[in-house]
């Protein structure tokens, strides 16, 4: 019972930290920015005139930075969750 309540706590917790993300990529103007930036950075790259082995080198550097930041996403809004609770129990 317990171990069900846990999975269905941190299942609203995680669509929370995703529907949060969502409008901060959507809503925030220099996120917007920064993503709308990226975008077209991803274009001048694929057109760079490159060898496969390079383009497998600078899209594993490429996966693991977004790896990375997906994950440090995560355990900000963990923490910061986490803060909040501990705060409101005092």
């Amino acid at each position: 019972m317990m171990n069900e309540i846990e999975v269905s706590i941190g299942g609203i917790v995680e669509e929370r930290r995703v529907n949060t993300m969502k409008r901060i990529n959507s809503e925030v103007e220099y996120v917007v920015q920064d993503n709308n930036d990226l975008e077209n950075m991803k274009l001048l790259y694929e057109k760079l005139p490159l060898s496969k082995y390079d383009r497998d080198i600078i899209d594993s550097i490429f996966c693991c930075i977004q790896s990375r930041n997906e994950m440090v996403e995560k355990l900000a809004y963990y923490a910061g969750m986490s803060d909040a609770l501990e705060f409101l129990k005092q």
